[in-house]
């Protein structure tokens, strides 16, 4: 059995993205880690993570003490290794480590004798604590490099091209032939037919033209593209998604029940997220439940072509070594209409932001009001009002877990200032 678990350096370092979800459950490629590891490793797929992310997986997702007794051999493999290259033969007994942060362990079942401590040892990187929760004396193997991992969010963003053909290869070997959509002659295709798949249900109008020759293209079932809308890729469009008018460029990946429009490339719109008018996105990953407004643009390349540095923290700066990068939008946050993006910015969780004269700022807090410094702070009631009115719009159950994540990282926001 393969169990991907959480650590807290990648929590920490994946802001705002990991403030409300579980880094299982963040994109990139064409299909979620969890789902690419069970076709990579022809293995059932078990996650641990934060009790109160729990609720994002069904129940028998959930690693428990009972999936552990029924088990031999269990592989842990840390949620940022997003695309091993290993395959975990002649490694029992040991754990694979990079820069002090875990990557991956194997053990067998029945030498787990403190389960709990086992799982405070993955999250915290604490390999004495694991070994302590083990029988068997453990051997520690340190990479000296490693590839694939996602270190920060910018990582999802560029490993995305490399995941998408990748994980087209798993997806041809996995899927039955006949949910596929035969050819559809509205398409104009430029490039190998074979890097097409189109599911079932998908509605294409005339006038769409798709170029395959720079990498392979999925538009999954219920979507619905509308005349003059050009893909090219690798790209991806999720299910029950809209695309008007929209010109999508190589390495782009949107996610479920969007809409889009205008120009996107190289950047990812996660699900229940709106960029459906006119405007740039680029070099960006776009949290859930986002919605960007008209003519709103981000720039992903400075004048100088200097390498652009991040704040992913308030008062902690990263040279990311990239001369491009856009923003990095995290869940619940709108931006408004003509809204201009710096390049490298971070908008945080919740943030309403709206033109105020001037470019946006490296870093946005969250739940932030407005749209230059000093923010003010987005009303709690009005807030969650707001995102119960997005859920009831899309037929989607605002459920108490939901409430409790949002009020408790408001209110530890609230403190601290």
């Amino acid at each position: 059995m393969i169990v991907v678990f959480e650590e807290k350096e990648s929590v920490n370092s994946l802001e705002p993205f990991t403030l409300t979800r579980p880094v299982q459950d963040l994109k990139s490629g064409f299909l979620t880690v969890c789902d690419r590891l069970s076709y990579l490793l022809n293995s059932e797929v078990k996650v641990l993570t934060r009790k109160e992310m729990m609720f994002h997986f069904p129940e028998i997702r959930i690693l428990s003490f009972q999936d552990i007794s029924k088990q031999n051999d269990l592989i842990f493999i840390n949620s940022s290794y997003l695309y091993p290259k290993d395959e975990f033969k002649d490694t029992l007994n040991s754990c694979y480590v990079f820069n002090n942060r875990i990557i991956f362990l194997h053990v067998n079942s029945k030498e787990i004798e403190k389960p709990e401590d086992l799982f405070e040892g993955l999250y915290e990187n604490d390999i004495e604590k694991i070994q302590d929760s083990l029988k068997t004396k453990l051997s520690i193997v340190n990479l000296h490099n490693i590839s694939n991992f996602a270190f920060y969010p910018w990582d999802l963003i560029y490993l995305n091209t490399y995941l998408m053909e990748k994980d087209f290869e798993l997806i041809l070997k996995n899927t039955p032939k006949e949910v596929i959509q035969k050819e559809n002659k509205n398409i104009e295709l430029e490039g190998n037919k074979d890097l097409l798949i189109v599911f079932g249900k998908t509605y294409i109008s005339k006038g769409v033209y798709i170029d395959t020759n720079n990498g392979p293209i999925i538009i999954d079932s219920e979507s619905k593209i509308s005349p003059m809308t050009i893909i090219t890729g690798p790209a991806y469009i999720g299910k029950k998604t809209i695309v008007n008018q929209a010109k999508i460029r190589e390495g782009t990946n949107v996610r479920n029940v969007c809409k889009v429009s205008g120009e996107i490339e190289e950047s990812i719109i996660d699900s229940f997220s709106n960029k459906n008018h006119e405007g740039f996105l680029g070099h960006s990953y776009v949290g859930q439940w986002v919605n960007i407004g008209a003519m709103a643009t981000n720039s992903d390349l400075k004048n100088t072509y200097d390498e652009v540095k991040v704040f992913i923290k308030p008062n902690k700066v990263v040279n990311t070594g990239l001369i491009k990068l856009g923003c990095f939008i995290g869940d619940f946050s709108k931006i408004g209409i003509g809204v201009l993006i710096n390049t490298g910015t971070v908008i945080g969780v919740g943030a309403n932001v709206f033109f105020e004269g001037e470019l946006i700022r490296k870093y946005v807090p969250n739940f932030a009001w407005g749209g230059k410094e000093p923010y003010k702070r987005f009303p709690l009631d009005r807030f969650i009002n707001m995102v119960k009115t997005m859920f009831l719009r899309r037929n989607k159950n605002f459920d108490k877990p939901i409430e409790d994540l949002i009020v408790n990282l408001y209110n530890q926001i609230t403190h601290k200032s």
